[in-house]
């Protein structure tokens, strides 16, 4: 059953002012704690009275080292994003001179001009209408035009990500560019 408003009332506020320390009032120590300083569990279970008898907080700080990964950018080489956008159109240019009877050439021609957003629409697809499966190679051309128009817009973008990075790569070697510049 879903809780009323009075269970709500009972749930204390996680703000720092309402951290107040235990059930006597007393405001609660964080103490660091490493335990890897300790060598058994009995050294741990030893420590001082005074320590044990407070609440501990423990933090593992092997845990900090995933940050750093957050902070590393991650690269798609060149070559993988060539081949991604030559494969695509590729595709592209197969499938649609299959269903068209054009030539290799002028497919992959109305893929690239297509996918590119450039349209001159001097090639273009669905002109025969005698054809009965004409509704569903629409479909299926709009859909790949779809995909195809962000698959090279993430392509560029990370082509121009590595383009700049090699730049600014040289430049640090030729010490044009500072390391810490952005």
């Amino acid at each position: 059953p879903p809780m009323g408003t009075s269970e709500f009332t009972k749930i204390p506020p996680k703000t720092p002012d309402s951290v107040k320390g235990s059930d006597d009032g007393k405001p609660v120590k964080i103490i660091p704690l490493d335990i890897r300083s300790f060598k058994t569990q009995q050294e741990l279970a030893n420590r001082s009275q005074q320590v044990r008898g407070e609440p501990m907080i423990m933090d593992d700080d092997s845990d900090d080292e995933d940050d750093d990964l957050d902070e590393k950018k991650i690269t798609v080489p060149l070559t993988v994003t060539m081949i991604v956008i030559a494969g695509y159109i590729l595709g592209g240019a197969m499938l649609f001179g299959l269903w068209e009877t054009w030539d290799e050439l002028q497919s992959a021609y109305f893929c690239f001009i297509t996918l590119s957003t450039i349209g001159f629409g001097d090639v273009v697809p669905g002109t025969d209408f005698d054809n009965p499966q004409q509704t569903a190679q629409l479909i299926l051309g709009a859909v790949y035009v779809l995909f195809g128009m962000a698959i090279l817009s993430m392509c560029f973008s990370l082509m121009q990500d590595e383009i700049i990075a090699k730049c600014k790569w040289v430049g640090q070697k030729l010490g044009l560019v500072d390391k810490d510049e952005d």
